[in-house]
């Protein structure tokens, strides 16, 4: 890289230095002490020493002298640079003032819009996250609006049937039992309870106290031993009384009458 015109004009300041250096360099580099008793080499040795201290003492006071005016030079530079930013810093502020307000109200034009955005996927029972919302276009998002509004008509579609589904389930339950029910009630105005106080039919249908074991005593004319039986089994009919043990014990005497009748 070649120096600059600024690093040109130093290396030329300091050339007579440059050259002394090399000349202190074989004057002085091959000096050495041989020991504490080499009294010669010891005196040569702190000579030579001074002498570049001296050298380099000259050029440093050589770089003051040359960079003295450039301090000053820039420190009135840093003065009249000073007083021109003082004198911008109020149109700076100012500007920037306008700035900021209109940052601040486009920010909150953003906000408001993502909050719509949020509000119009709530509506639609969507969890997006609001990160992802607002990086959206808006065409990207008009079109996850109408994905989700989509779906939620769908969900809540299924739940109206479900709930219908339900609905029809308990009016067919409650229909179910109230048709159990009276059926249960038919049934039992269809087979009342049996005449427990008949001692007539009682004695007429058992021989004796063994209701499992019957022995009809028919009378001396038989035509109204089954007349009876047969006016009792009739009537029983009539009343719905099926199923009752005394009433089949009455049609069992009643066909064994007929059969002893035959004989």
């Amino acid at each position: 890289m070649s120096p600059t015109p600024a690093e040109e004009a130093a290396v030329t300041a300091f050339s007579p230095v440059v050259h002394r250096i090399e000349e202190l360099k074989n004057a002085y580099g091959n000096l050495a002490v041989e020991g504490v008793t080499d009294t010669e080499g010891i005196k040569e040795v702190g000579k030579a020493r001074r002498d570049v201290v001296k050298h380099r003492t000259a050029i440093d006071a050589r770089r003051k002298e040359l960079k003295a005016p450039v301090l000053a030079q820039g420190k009135a530079i840093d003065t009249v640079a000073k007083e021109l930013i003082e004198r911008l810093a109020p149109l700076e502020a100012h500007l920037k003032h306008e700035e900021d307000t209109v940052q601040r109200a486009l920010a909150e034009i953003a906000k408001d819009k993502l909050d719509t955005r949020m509000a119009l996927l709530m509506r639609v029972n969507s969890r997006e996250h609001r990160l992802m919302v607002e990086k959206l276009s808006d065409d990207s998002f008009q079109a996850l609006l109408d994905h989700e509004t989509k779906a939620h008509k769908e969900r809540l579609n299924q739940q109206q049937l479900e709930q219908e589904r339900a609905v029809k389930l308990e009016r067919e339950e409650k229909a179910l039992a109230e048709e159990r029910a009276e059926f249960e009630a038919e049934k039992a105005k269809a087979a009342p309870p049996p005449p427990a106080n008949d001692e007539a039919l009682r004695k007429a249908l058992y021989a004796d106290e063994d209701p499992f074991s019957v022995v009809v005593q028919p009378p001396a004319a038989p035509p109204d031993w089954r007349a009876l039986l047969a006016a009792v089994v009739h009537r029983c009919d009539q009343e719905g009384l099926v199923g009752w043990e005394p009433i089949e014990d009455a049609r069992v005497a009643l066909r064994r009458a007929q059969a002893l009748e035959a004989c």
